[in-house]
């Protein structure tokens, strides 16, 4: 029972925290609690863990109705990558804000970063490390996401990883 009390208080808490970061009216924050109660129900992650990442959304400056969309496929990259939602949330927001990229380009940047982690041997964080030092550069030479993370899953093949491989390309 206190456990089941104690997951109640960590979601509430979570949503309390995620909701005014967002500036949601009473009827998004509705809507966002459902679908993190949905994706609690229908994927591997819990609703508290679905809130960790709304949260990270928040704070990356996500509006209700971008984070409502980008949610879905944040627990999707966390689940391949094996990191929590919060981290996951974190990464994704990080990398569309180096390429300059819009949150409705989310579901492609899953993509990207999930081709790239599972052809290569990295791990997501090592190719978050990695763009986090190309992104604004490769952006600003008009690079785009998917050349930069092709190059960086030669460079995690050849062993240069992470920020190592960020700085070298």
């Amino acid at each position: 029972f206190k456990t089941m009390v104690s997951v109640g208080i960590d979601y509430t808490d979570q949503m309390a925290r995620a909701i005014p970061i967002m500036g949601a009216t009473a009827s998004q924050a509705r809507m966002l609690g459902n679908e993190v109660r949905r994706l609690g129900e229908t994927t591997i992650f819990t609703a508290t863990e679905a809130a960790g990442g709304l949260t990270a959304l928040a704070m990356a400056g996500l509006s209700s109705t971008q984070a409502l969309d980008a949610l879905a496929p944040a627990l999707r990259l966390a689940s391949i990558g094996q990191v929590d939602m919060f981290k996951s949330a974190d990464i994704l927001t990080n990398v569309m804000n180096g390429f300059r990229l819009e949150a409705i380009d989310i579901p492609s940047i899953v993509d990207d970063l999930s081709t790239a982690v599972t052809s290569s041997n990295s791990t997501i964080e090592q190719m978050a490390g990695a763009l986090s030092y190309v992104a604004p550069v490769a952006t600003a030479a008009g690079g785009s996401i998917e050349e930069v993370t092709a190059i960086l899953e030669v460079f995690h093949n050849a062993g240069i990883k992470g920020s190592r491989a960020g700085t070298a390309l």
